[in-house]
């Protein structure tokens, strides 16, 4: 999972200190959304779904950068360009996520800045 991500970022500038901020934003919401789920005492498959989910959750932040040279106020969707992402060509399939967690996934992706 966390090859596949790097290996979606290194397409951006990683000379950018924001597209290096929100990689390691990224990173950091993985990390917390473990710990979150395991103090919930969630299910080692929910576990994982959530480590998942916060790994990608912005995904679409990254086309948002290069596009705008900026994040936030400026109409554009990160949350469903990040689905748009994940479904073109069945590019979810990169982050070993279970079939069944897709449409999970895409609404996690989708709405989470909403």
């Amino acid at each position: 999972m966390y090859k596949e991500f790097d290996d979606f970022v290194s397409f951006f500038d990683l000379n950018d200190n924001s597209i290096n901020r929100k990689k390691f934003h990224s990173q950091r919401v993985t990390l917390i959304s473990v710990k979150i789920a395991e103090a919930l005492g969630w299910s080692y498959h929910d576990i994982l779904l959530a480590k998942q989910i916060g790994h990608i959750h912005d995904i679409g932040k990254f086309d948002e950068w290069t596009t705008f040279n900026k994040f936030g106020n400026n109409k554009f969707g990160h949350g469903e360009h990040g689905v748009n992402i994940l479904k073109k060509n069945n590019y979810i399939n990169k982050y070993n996520i279970n079939s069944e967690d897709y449409n999970t996934v895409y609404e996690a992706v989708y709405y989470q800045n909403k």
